[in-house]
């Protein structure tokens, strides 16, 4: 654990490392609150306490009894509205929530009555989906067509018997879970801190001693084992920072709900609650940075320089993030590193004329990919002719 600990101090237990995490932080939670003014004017800011005091009046199970002064209240300011028989002046006595008829309005009409009322009626969005799918399976089953006919087997089962047992705020999902800039960050914080990697050790002319004494393979272990942690740290610190940014300004709710209890996630194949996706998305959050770390690595060991090792990292990252726009393929990382990438909307991939989940595809792709990346940093360069290979 020396030698693991060693490369740890000259990778990134550094002030210089601590001095560019800050100065990214700050960046990621001015992007956030960035997003949360403009996309959410009426749940964050000045509007968070009124949507919150409207919202505690109605969450939970939804009941007639519960509902009918919400409905009653929501009909009248829409007749309001309609009518054009309201002052644009300030009256908290009117307007209980707001202060204004435009701001009530917008609440029980446009945010909260449309989440209650998609609640109410997912149950028929889901059966229609399960509906469509049976009558796909069986059209494709009888012209032969087995693997379409498994798709549509596959959404059949996924969308049986759903319903929202209950209505909570989930809209920060929304923001949560489409949220990619702190991935960037953490793509430049790997290239910041493993780029010289290897190509300070041929500066310095240390990589002769450490091959000359046999212990290229122990140092090559050491470093893949030291850029693994890295990326665990990563991995968790912002995606602990954007659970509580996204928290202090929009407010967290209903983590233990299915994830379709989101509108933006109504057509998910699956049921897991927004808990379970949060830490499926850090594990694949996780794999992903460990893919581009080991590329880093690689890239390292065999440039000549840090010049090259961290332009050629930058250069492979700014190809990865490009080829997104061509093809979402799972076998690449920047594709995963997007939270809702694998679990918005039903998607397999035809692994020999089967389809599989795209989730579990992307995810295996990246262990593969791990496992070659760690055999191409050990047999390349210097380690070539060392007896401790991993």
């Amino acid at each position: 654990m020396k030698i693991v600990y060693y490369e740890m101090r000259k990778s990134f237990l550094k002030k210089s490392t601590l001095f560019v995490l800050i100065i990214l932080t700050l960046l990621n939670i001015i992007r956030i609150y960035d997003l949360s003014r403009t996309r959410y004017t009426l749940t964050s800011g000045d509007f968070h306490e009124p949507y919150f005091r409207l919202y505690n009046t109605v969450c939970g199970e939804l009941s007639d009894d519960k509902l009918a002064p919400f409905r009653e209240r929501a009909n009248e300011l829409r007749d309001i509205v309609r009518g054009h028989s309201y002052s644009t002046e300030y009256d908290p006595d009117e307007y209980e929530y707001t202060g204004y008829c435009f701001g009530d309005f917008n609440l029980y009409n446009t945010f909260i009555g449309r989440e209650i009322t998609y609640c109410g009626t997912y149950p028929n969005i889901s059966n229609q989906i399960v509906e469509n799918a049976y009558n796909n399976y069986q059209i494709y089953k009888n012209i032969g067509n087995s693997y379409e006919a498994e798709k549509s087997a596959m959404i059949y089962k996924a969308f049986q018997n759903r319903s929202i047992p209950e209505y909570r705020a989930t809209y920060w999902t929304n923001l949560f879970f489409s949220y990619d800039f702190s991935s960037l960050l953490c793509v430049i914080m790997l290239i910041f801190c493993l780029s010289s990697a290897f190509t300070s050790e041929k500066t310095s002319g240390m990589n002769n001693l450490i091959f000359s004494y046999g212990k290229g393979g122990s140092t090559v272990r050491a470093k893949i084992f030291s850029a693994g942690i890295l990326c665990l740290l990563l991995t968790v610190y912002f995606s602990v920072c954007d659970l509580l940014t996204t928290h202090i300004l929009l407010g967290i709710d209903g983590v233990n709900m299915p994830l379709y209890s989101a509108e933006s996630f109504k057509f998910s194949p699956y049921t897991f609650s927004f808990a379970s996706a949060v830490l499926i998305w850090t594990a694949q959050r996780f794999a992903a940075l460990f893919v581009i770390s080991l590329i880093v690595l690689l890239i390292s060991k065999i440039s000549p320089n840090l010049v090259f090792s961290m332009a050629f990292s930058f250069a492979a990252a700014l190809m990865l993030i490009f080829l997104t726009a061509a093809s979402e393929s799972v076998f690449n990382p920047i594709c995963a590193l997007i939270p809702n990438a694998y679990i918005q909307e039903f998607s397999v991939v035809n692994i020999f004329g089967m389809p599989v989940s795209k989730l579990l595809a992307a995810i295996s792709a990246l262990a593969a990919e791990c496992v070659v990346l760690c055999l191409a940093i050990n047999y390349s360069g210097g380690t070539r002719n060392d007896k401790n290979r991993i």
